[in-house]
């Protein structure tokens, strides 16, 4: 289901006096969804390396520690003086992965240095498509925080063929609950306390004393058969509890089940588990959702939506360009994906909101929005929507960057964000 068509190994660094990555290597292709990433590394200093990092896109994805006893290596390299536990392994979901996916493989010492090493590019087939349709599917609004995504969804959810499980602000995450799942069902082979590997600790594998895994062909039918019987399951698991929902609601009708996702590797699965799912990217700009986390914040006397690892606002902000270029790679990578910008649905909004509807397949007629809108204004009325809000409406809210970022502030969001504003039409 995958093939690896290049890769990239990097010059020695002063952490590092020698290094082999054995997996994944150019020409390695299989039927299976795991990819295994295995090698060594030996430290130059003192300095020792404790984990692998493996980055795809702008994020991290997995980490491996340095646990993998390679004797091999000291007898191979006699003058290396290699630590006898140098080695490192670890198992990836493919389904994790874009279709066309590039991968970096880098280190953390000890002392928090870190370093590149390796890089991969490959294609990956993906997960088999169900053998019939579904009579649910996932509306899935891919966005960051402060961005809208909670009016959002209260529009979507006056239509009578939409649900999802809680109320404002829809935080219910029962697919990404179900994507959990197969992700640590599926790279943890030995059960879920064990190494991301195909050796276990040697004790506590869910397989008892022996490691089927020694056995090429079950190895083979774990990686390929047996994760497209989980990744079929988790589907029917997630259609299961939706219906069930759809007639407490009272919404018997109802056959599109909505939830948020953050631009990440948990949305590129429920992709995969739902080939005909409808995926909104909503975005704002970035400025105005800088400074509307920061009175959110200031509001709340709390440091959310990852502010905690940031010393101050102009810090916070070079933390959030990752999470700002992985929507633009969801565009990129999912080429089927409505954008949607926020500014676009307040201004416009009878507009937009019918070209969603279109898109996920809901009836987008004038009468239909209307009526969608009617009961939004209708229920939206609570302290708990007020409560949600940074600014006195939401035409306030559009540009509010220029008065309420201070200049340091908003001198780091055009440093930081420039390019992606740029590419989502904003100046």
């Amino acid at each position: 289901m995958f093939f690896i068509e290049s890769t990239i190994r990097h010059d020695l660094d002063n952490e590092i006096q020698l290094f082999q990555v054995e997996t994944p290597f150019v020409g390695q292709q299989s039927a299976g969804h795991l990819l295994e990433v295995s090698g060594w590394i030996v430290s130059s200093t003192s300095d020792p390396v404790v984990e692998i990092i493996v980055g795809c896109g702008t994020a991290p994805i997995a980490a491996f520690p340095i646990n993998v006893a390679r004797p091999d290596v000291d007898a191979a390299f006699p003058g290396l003086g290699a630590e006898k536990v140098c080695g490192f392994r670890g198992l990836i979901l493919a389904a994790r992965l874009p279709r066309h996916f590039k991968l970096s493989v880098g280190y953390r010492t000890m002392s928090g240095a870190i370093g590149k090493i390796y890089e991969c590019s490959g294609k990956y087939e993906g997960l088999c498509r169900p053998a019939r349709a579904s009579a649910f599917n996932p509306v899935m609004v891919t966005s960051l925080g402060r961005t809208g995504s909670s009016w959002l969804m209260h529009l979507l959810l006056q239509h009578p063929l939409c649900m999802t499980l809680d109320d404002w602000p829809y935080e219910a995450a029962v697919v990404q609950a179900a994507v959990a799942r197969l992700r640590s069902d599926a790279e943890h082979p030995h059960g879920r306390e064990q190494p991301q590997s195909w050796t276990p600790l040697e004790s506590g594998s869910r397989w008892g004393s022996i490691n089927p895994f020694a056995h090429e062909h079950i190895l083979r039918w774990f990686e390929s058969d047996q994760i497209q019987i989980w990744a079929e399951a988790a589907s029917l698991d997630i259609i299961a509890f939706y219906r069930r929902h759809s007639i407490e609601l009272g919404k018997p009708g109802a056959s599109l089940f909505l939830e948020k996702f953050k631009p990440d590797d948990n949305a590129a699965v429920a992709r995969q588990l739902f080939p005909e799912a409808r995926e909104i990217l909503l975005v704002r700009d970035f400025r105005d959702m800088v400074a509307s986390i920061i009175a959110f914040n200031e509001r709340r006397h709390a440091l959310d939506f990852g502010a905690t690892a940031a010393t101050n606002n102009s810090d916070y902000v070079s933390l959030l360009r990752p999470s700002v270029e992985a929507l633009l790679e969801v565009r990129t990578c999912r080429p089927d994906v409505l954008v949607l910008r926020y500014e676009d649905l307040i201004v416009n909004e009878r507009n937009e909101l019918a070209k969603v509807l279109f898109h996920i397949g809901a009836d987008p007629s004038e009468e239909a929005v209307a009526e969608v809108l009617h009961n939004a204004y209708l229920s939206s009325s609570s302290s708990t929507h007020f409560g949600h809000r940074t600014s006195a409406d939401a035409v306030r809210s559009i540009g509010r960057w220029r008065y309420d970022l201070s200049t340091e502030v908003a001198e780091a969001c055009q440093r930081e964000f420039k390019d992606v504003l740029g590419a989502f039409g904003y100046s």
